[in-house]
């Protein structure tokens, strides 16, 4: 019998196809950036109450929340929240009386460049107080983020310096609440953990408005109220609907583009060009806070 002499073939090259964003990473993207244009649309209304005293805005944003909310709430089977979920509200709370009383005082691209620094912080301070373990390189992000932060206030601690510090106090509050109760809590829906946030906003501009006096509302801020409301509860569904799609990262990227939206809004509405420094300071945040994301990423 004769045998056939093999052949050598030629190696099949396989061309991979370009890859493609998937669909619920694209809707991801798109949540998580109209969530943070939605947040900056919400203290822009803040910034136009700012003749309000800030406990009397932070009650009736508290309630407009609460009422939307609580029918939701009810459907799904109202339970008492968890400690954990206590103390992140309480935290939450805290960190917005400071923040609204920030907008009052700051303008918007100087407060959404000091709330870019929350991740960061988080980061920092797992490092330092936790022990994780963070890379040389996430080191070196880590020190420029923050170089960029001190360029970014500088200027307004130097001139509106009250607003700086409010602001800054909100940004610690915020990192606070996440490093103490972000695993604790991470059983409980966006949706309790907003409304539960409310009512202990509630609860405190209940107590700062025994030392302070409220007025009646003036004609045309019913409008803004509403729209306050509205953006609020939006920026927090779009943001609850986006985590959903399990793209953490690039949920949190969208974080960075708060100053783009922000200067937007202060060109447009108060007609206040930011300060190049400001501007500067928020570019190295999101360039470090990305790097970081990236640099650390750690497994699931």
């Amino acid at each position: 019998m004769s045998r056939k002499a093999d052949v050598p073939t030629a190696p099949v090259t396989v061309t991979a196809a370009p890859q493609r964003p998937a669909p619920d990473e694209k809707r991801a993207l798109v949540e998580g950036l109209f969530a943070v244009g939605a947040g900056v649309v919400n203290n822009a209304c803040v910034k136009l109450l700012a003749t309000m005293p800030t406990s009397q805005l932070i009650l009736l944003r508290a309630v407009g929340t609460v009422v939307v909310l609580l029918p939701v709430m009810i459907r799904r089977g109202l339970r008492r929240p968890p400690p954990a979920v206590i103390a992140r509200a309480a935290l939450e709370a805290l960190a917005t009386v400071c923040l609204m009383h920030a907008l009052t005082l700051a303008s918007l691209s100087f407060i959404a460049t000091v709330m870019m620094t929350i991740p960061i912080g988080v980061m920092a301070a797992n490092w330092v107080l936790a022990g994780e373990p963070l890379s040389p390189r996430g080191r070196i992000l880590l020190l420029v983020g923050f170089a960029g932060a001190m360029m970014a206030t500088g200027p307004a601690l130097a001139g509106s310096a009250k607003g700086a510090l409010f602001a800054i106090v909100s940004a610690a509050f915020y990192v606070t609440r996440d490093l103490v109760t972000s695993r604790r809590a991470s059983d409980a829906s966006s949706l309790e953990l907003s409304f539960s946030a409310s009512i202990a906003a509630l609860i405190l501009a209940l107590g700062l408005g025994a030392i302070t006096e409220w007025r009646p509302l003036q004609v045309g801020e019913s409008g803004i109220l509403a729209a306050m409301i509205g953006f609020y509860i939006l920026s927090n569904l779009l943001i609850a609907s986006a985590t959903r799609a399990r793209r953490s990262t690039l949920v949190a990227a969208t974080r960075y583009s708060a100053v783009i939206w922000a200067a937007l809004f202060d060109l447009v509405l108060f007609q206040a060009a930011p300060r190049p420094l400001t501007l500067a300071g928020a570019a190295l945040i999101a360039i470090c806070g990305v790097g970081l994301m990236r640099t650390e990423r750690r497994p699931s």
